[in-house]
This record gives C-alpha cells, sequence and structure tokens, in this order.
C-alpha cells in the first residue's frame, strides 16, 4: 500500500462516526430524540474523510492496540482510555494530541464527543432498590475515586470536582496527554450534532458503519456510497428500535 511503499509503519484508526459531525442526527436534536431520530452521513467532510483513509491504505483490521505498543504501529487513533496499556506495555516515549480536523470546515474545530459506556436504571423496582442503586452511583462518583481511576486507567472523571482536584495537584504538568481529551470535549460550546447521542441499537448501528467503511478501503465502494449506505442502514435499524421498544 501506499503507506508502505514510503517506509512507513501502518496507520490504526479506531473509526468511531458516531462522534463525528458527519454521523449526526436530523434537525431539532434528534441525536437524543425518543423517536424520529435520522443520521445523515453526508457532506464534504465526510467524502474527504473516506478518501484519505482511501489513499492511507489501511491493512488488517482496526483497533489493534498491541501493534502501537510494540512499536509496529507508530500512529493510534483511540480513546483515551487507552493509557493504561500505553503506559503498562509500551517501551519508548510517546505522546498524544487531539484529533486532527479540517480548517476549512465551518466551525473546526467542534468539540468532540465524549464516548464510553452507560449507567442505566430500570423502572417498575421498589425502592429500597432504588436505595442501593444510589449508594452505589454515590461510591462510583466519589472524588477521589474518579481521581484515582482517571489517572491510572485514562477514562475520563465524571465529574468537574475530581478534574478540578487533579488539575490543582498537577498532575497534568508532567502528563498533559491525560488532559488532551478533556480540553477536547471542551473548547467549544457544544452544537446539536456534538453534545452527544442516545440512539437505539447503537451497537448494531456500529457495526454496519464499520462495515460499510471497510467496504470503502476495499474498493467495493465509493466513500460517497459508502456513507450514503452507513446512513440509510443506519436509520432503518433506528425505525425497527422505533417499532420495539415503548
Amino acid at each position: 500500500g501506499i503507506v508502505r511503499h514510503r517506509g512507513v509503519g501502518p496507520v490504526e484508526l479506531g473509526i468511531r462516526l458516531d462522534v463525528s459531525e458527519e454521523a449526526r442526527g436530523g434537525q431539532k436534536d434528534r441525536a437524543f430524540a425518543r423517536r424520529e431520530a435520522a443520521f445523515a452521513i453526508i457532506g464534504a467532510a465526510g467524502i474527504v474523510i473516506g478518501l484519505v483513509l482511501l489513499q492511507l491504505d489501511q491493512v488488517g483490521p482496526v483497533l489493534q492496540e498491541g501493534r502501537f505498543t510494540s512499536g509496529e504501529c507508530p500512529i493510534f487513533l483511540t480513546s483515551s482510555g487507552f493509557f493504561g496499556n500505553v503506559k503498562a506495555n509500551a517501551k519508548f516515549d510517546w505522546a498524544n494530541a487531539a484529533m486532527p480536523y479540517y480548517a476549512d470546515v465551518q466551525g473546526a474545530p467542534q468539540n468532540s464527543i465524549i464516548g464510553g459506556a452507560s449507567l442505566w436504571v430500570m423502572g417498575g423496582k421498589k425502592a429500597n432498590e432504588y436505595k442501593g442503586v444510589a449508594k452505589f452511583f454515590t461510591f462510583l462518583s466519589n472524588v477521589d475515586r474518579q481521581v484515582k481511576l482517571h489517572t491510572e486507567s485514562g477514562y475520563l472523571p465524571i465529574t468537574k470536582a475530581a478534574y478540578e482536584k487533579v488539575k490543582a495537584s498537577g498532575f497534568y504538568k508532567d502528563k498533559p496527554y491525560l488532559e488532551t481529551p478533556i480540553l477536547e470535549l471542551n473548547n467549544k460550546e457544544p452544537t446539536d450534532n456534538s453534545k452527544g447521542l442516545r440512539y437505539g441499537s447503537l451497537v448494531q448501528i456500529r457495526d454496519i458503519w464499520s462495515e460499510e467503511l471497510e467496504a470503502a478501503l476495499n474498493g467495493q465502494k465509493t466513500p460517497q456510497a459508502a456513507l450514503d449506505a452507513a446512513a440509510e442502514r443506519g436509520n432503518q435499524m433506528l425505525r425497527q428500535f422505533e417499532r420495539t421498544a415503548k
């Protein structure tokens, strides 16, 4: 491929179309809507990104973290939660930076969308069960516990108090890479497309995005065709979710 021909190691990309302005809900804050959410994975920036990926001639499956920590892969795009792995296994100096962006895209760089899992509480339970849930959430959100989780794993603190305590300690002066994602999330007021999302069947929809991206990378589809197909198939999943979720 092009990258190998130039004597450069492979670039691994943990593709997250859901955190891109190009993978956005429809109008009226549909990324958080319970009904009528819609994807519009179109636009010049998305096509350019697709073309860049094709030019890089990415090889092998994405998210092979060991290729970076072994020194084979010089660039890796992934979660801040990768920090713990790098700290434990990388035997070389390394650094990180905010996600790249195209300066000619209006509003760039916009804040990025936070990722990670969510904790959900079901309805219809007994009062004493909810007391237990509240205690568990209090346990998780404890400032010192969040400080420890953040500084050891790289995952972001879930409270401003925890972030401020880490910052006041001077931790980021020695390890600025753990503040990079926090600054990236807060560099601007979020738009309707960048303040988060809540889509039904998101795990399955991510698989669809990956399949369509692979089709573009393999030359089976143009970047535009792959983006259009991802939007169409994703919207079908959303409509199916609406029919089954009450």
